[in-house]
């Protein structure tokens, strides 16, 4: 049987030029040294995101368009709505940071330089320090309620911790070797 096919057709695909080969090493180089991959990524799935709601495939009410989404978010900047609640989230933020620092260093120091108020201490600090900030909530909510107290306390929670940890080492560790402006030839392990 003959075939109707010449040589040539039967013949395996033409390799890619060498400029085509050039350009793919080049892209493939360009999104490998980037981070430019990750916003097309997004950006694709922005546009995903769209048109299935847009053309319905998911219901709107549950997931609404992309475009409906930053057109509230830009209502809510220029109505001056989001810089607002921003501003009171910081002066929650920094406050309950502020209340923290104060106290874990004050306490961390007591509590470094005197034995008898960390053997004391100790148990209960142990006690309270690995608890996460979320568990405390329910009961600070019982307590506080919900309002810029309860935040500010769990904002201070989560702050005091680590400054205290730091705190008192830091003091343990200077009474333990004897800092004293009567021991001048002291010299810090930190310096």
């Amino acid at each position: 049987m003959k075939s109707d096919r010449t040589l040539e057709e039967l013949a395996l695909p033409a390799a890619p030029s060498v400029g085509a080969l050039w350009w793919a090493k080049r892209v493939l180089s360009f999104m490998r040294d980037t981070r430019i991959s990750g916003v097309i990524l997004i950006g694709l799935l922005l546009l995903l995101w769209q048109e299935l709601s847009v053309n319905e495939i998911v219901d709107s009410i549950y997931i609404p368009p992309v475009t409906k989404i930053f057109r509230a978010l830009y209502e809510t900047i220029v109505s001056g709505e989001l810089p607002m609640h921003y501003g009171h989230s910081l002066a929650r933020t920094f406050l309950g940071y502020f209340i923290a620092t104060v106290l874990a260093i004050s306490l961390g120091i007591i509590i470094g330089w005197s034995r008898i108020a960390f053997n004391l201490t100790e148990p209960l600090t142990e006690l309270c320090r690995p608890v996460p900030s979320p568990a405390i909530i329910p009961m600070i909510i019982l307590l506080l309620g919900i309002g810029n107290e309860m935040k500010v306390f769990i904002i201070t929670w989560a702050c005091f911790w680590p400054r205290w940890t730091i705190a008192r080492r830091a003091a343990a560790d200077i009474a333990h070797q004897g800092c004293s402006r009567w021991n001048p030839g002291f010299k810090s392990p930190a310096l």
